[in-house]
């Protein structure tokens, strides 16, 4: 099932470079390379599971599929807006980089801190993981508090970076 939920992310990211590659690339035929060897990669690791899972006796998963695409591309939305975050507040593109990745890593999962930490706390901790809303899309369930809590943190996150920006300006 992975294979093609990476199939599809990669006919989209084809589907885009494609598109896209007119305006930003002024046309580089390498780009396009890119996107045609994207687009047929993609669709061959659809077509390859499709027809696999068929022979297996079961059933292709499109939901399944569908959902943990969701997954992905909603923690990708917040994961990208910690690092842009992190980026409008540092000042030296190495700090920003490894900021990035230190609280990307630290919300993942808490479950290391609460060992050291109370019944309350545990649970406010295993609420605020990463990891907690993430579970839910690969078993094929998209809660509406697993959506809010992405577009939550990824909404925050822009807000503040762009906060931070303004005041920055404006100094």
């Amino acid at each position: 099932m992975i294979i093609a939920v990476l199939g599809i992310i990669d006919v989209i990211a084809g589907i885009v470079l494609s598109v896209g590659g007119f305006g930003i690339f002024q046309f580089n035929p390498l780009v396009m390379i890119f996107a045609v060897i994207m687009i047929v990669k993609g669709a061959w690791s659809i077509i390859h599971n499709m027809a696999t899972a068929g022979s297996k006796g079961t059933k292709f998963d499109f939901m399944g599929i569908f959902d943990f695409t969701v997954g992905l591309l909603l923690l990708s939305f917040a994961l990208a807006s910690i690092g842009l975050l992190c980026s409008a507040l540092a000042t030296n593109q190495l700090v920003a980089a490894l900021s990035a990745y230190a609280v990307s890593m630290a919300i993942l999962d808490f479950s290391w801190m609460m060992e050291f930490t109370g019944d309350t706390t545990d649970r406010v901790l295993q609420y605020l993981s990463l990891m907690t809303h993430m579970g839910n899309f690969p078993r094929g369930v998209i809660s509406l508090a697993d959506i809010v809590y992405f577009a939550g943190l990824g909404l925050g996150g822009f807000l503040l970076a762009r906060v931070s920006l303004a005041l920055e300006r404006i100094n």
